[in-house]
């Protein structure tokens, strides 16, 4: 703001960012946006009236935010990223346990002796 109109005072350049904001309109502030949001294009090329002396905004309307993201993309990233992780265990758990159970001709182990009772 302070680039394209470099005459502004720090207190006009603070007015100007105020009356270009896109409030919330609520009594308190949002927990997310707080009390709105800074619109920097129309911080820059909004012809305020408060220059000439009312303090509103003027010409056209400020862009709508978007909607929120959505997080099905996260959870389906976290889905396949736990599939992944456990065929990587399973494979490690194989390469393991196949080679000892070849040693052995895939006989089980001796077995214990247990005193019966």
């Amino acid at each position: 703001v302070a680039s394209y109109h470099p005459r502004l005072t720090g207190p006009e350049i603070a007015r100007r960012l105020d009356a270009t904001a896109n409030g919330t309109g609520a009594a308190a502030p949002d927990p997310v946006f707080g009390w709105g949001t800074v619109d920097p294009v129309h911080a820059v090329s909004a012809t305020l009236t408060e220059e000439h002396g009312a303090g509103t905004r003027t010409g056209e309307t400020a862009a709508a935010m978007p909607p929120a993201a959505s997080s099905a993309p996260r959870h389906q990233a976290l889905t396949i990223a736990a599939a992944a992780g456990g065929t990587i265990l399973l494979v490690a758990f194989a390469a393991a346990v196949l080679p000892r159970a070849r040693r052995r001709a895939w006989r089980p182990g001796l077995p214990t002796n247990r005193p019966t009772g």
